[in-house]
């Protein structure tokens, strides 16, 4: 059984950003071998942003040219598919942070591992709650699911999606039928976890619908707008759009962005009624349009990224921190509020 580091998550958290400060040294093993690979690095300053012995991370390098973010991880995922997206969304428009290089092998202790690297966005910082970054946001969104809509490549990454839910699938009826059997023990090192949330994980396969490919106005889309997958640069702000990842293997309707988007910028600090309206004018008013009924894709979101860390557990034998699933628990239910309410 191996832990999901720090460093490969970004955050504690993975979602809620901390201090944009890379305060760590990096070892010079690790930067000598990742300069190997990364074009132009080699005797530049390497910091990082979480502490690691290895080089999965995420690195600020400073050398004679301008600084880059290069960032290491061992999910290889499409690197070829998430950098035309990220070209086709740059070239219409919308801000994002383009690659530099995308895709390089490192190969590391008989691991292959996925290097990329961007400009390093100097000055930017993460949500700070205004309404003119919701609403730029909300705005930067709405182009994004334009330029997406029709992607020439949206095929390639709709088979992408479908193969995966239809696994996470086969996850939900694993999770549904050991959870009604009181089977904890399927769960292996979350059985504890399973066992207390054992109602919940019932709801949870009766309710999850995977296939989002098959929703109406299904489309290539971000797949995880949170607080510490945009920046916000210049004045007035823009709102700049990171991480693709998810984007080359999500294909749903832009509902689940926009319930993304409030989810985690407009009800993370639980707000009263009237501050919560105030921010949803403001999304609204920057999207274009009245939201769509987006609390039943709240609740599907967190069961989805619960199927996905069952998965890991019990298929690949890799695990989060409970941490993790307790959060997802809780904005299932804060979904099912937004939804009621």
């Amino acid at each position: 059984m191996s832990v999901v580091s720090k460093a490969e998550t970004g955050w504690p958290t993975g979602d809620a950003p901390g201090e944009f400060a890379f305060g760590f040294s990096v070892p010079a093993d690790v930067s000598r071998a990742i300069a190997a690979v990364v074009p132009g690095t080699d005797g530049a300053e390497w910091r990082a942003l979480a502490e690691t012995e290895e080089p999965v991370g995420r690195f600020r390098v400073v050398g004679n040219g301008r600084p880059l973010f290069v960032r290491v991880s061992g999910d290889w995922g499409a690197p070829d598919l998430e950098r035309g997206l990220i070209d086709h969304l740059q070239d219409g428009g919308v801000e994002v942070n383009g690659f530099i290089e995308a895709g390089l092998a490192l190969d590391w202790d008989g691991r292959k591992l996925r290097v990329d690297a961007r400009p390093f966005l100097t000055g930017a910082q993460h949500f700070s709650g205004s309404l003119d970054e919701l609403r730029v946001l909300a705005n930067t969104l709405r182009r994004c699911h334009q330029a997406l809509k029709g992607y020439p490549r949206s095929a390639a990454i709709q088979a992408r999606a479908q193969t995966r839910y239809t696994q996470l699938g086969s996850v939900r009826d694993f999770i549904g039928a050991a959870a009604k059997k009181r089977d904890w023990s399927a769960f292996h090192e979350l059985a504890a976890w399973a066992e207390a949330n054992g109602a919940w994980l019932c709801e949870m396969a009766d309710g999850y619908d995977a296939r989002l490919d098959l929703l109406p106005g299904a489309q290539c889309l971000h797949g995880e707008i949170h607080r510490a997958n945009v920046l916000f640069n210049g004045e007035p702000p823009a709102a700049i759009l990171i991480d693709f990842e998810e984007s080359v293997r999500h294909f749903a309707p832009p509902a689940w962005d926009l319930a993304y988007l409030v989810q985690r910028f407009c009800l993370h600090d639980d707000p009263p009624l009237e501050v919560l309206r105030e921010r949803l004018a403001a999304v609204e008013a920057g999207y274009g349009r009245p939201l769509p009924e987006i609390g039943g894709f709240m609740r599907t979101a967190a069961w989805f990224a619960t199927a996905i860390i069952v998965d890991l557990c019990v298929r690949e034998r890799v695990l989060k921190p409970l941490a993790e699933c307790d959060k997802f628990v809780r904005l299932e239910r804060q979904g099912r509020d937004f939804q009621n309410q």
